[in-house]
């Protein structure tokens, strides 16, 4: 349905945002396991705040990607879009 019906999924997306950024600390640094995609009988040690760190890692994967297909289609987009927030620390310092 989050593929298929826009506003069910903005409105998926903003639960989850809200409850991301609701997320407390503590709980932040509990142990979870999570299931390897190249084995499904494989189990993982993680934490929730290094499962969030790779969603996060993910998501500005996806968005330079996209932020490519918008270059090449004439749509510009602030310059920050899709880069890992380390580049943009180095640019910063760059600057300076």
């Amino acid at each position: 349905r989050v593929e298929a019906d826009r506003e069910y999924a903005c409105a998926r997306f903003a639960r989850l945002i809200d409850r991301l950024s609701h997320l407390e600390e503590r709980f932040l640094g509990r142990s979870v396991l999570v299931r390897s995609e190249i084995d499904n009988a494989v189990w993982l040690p993680s934490s929730v705040a290094r499962e969030v760190e790779f969603v996060h890692s993910h998501t500005v994967h996806h968005h330079a990607l996209i932020a490519e297909k918008l270059a090449r289609c004439g749509i510009k987009i602030t310059t920050d879009f899709g880069v890992a927030p380390s580049t943009l620390k180095h640019w910063a310092r760059k600057a300076a």
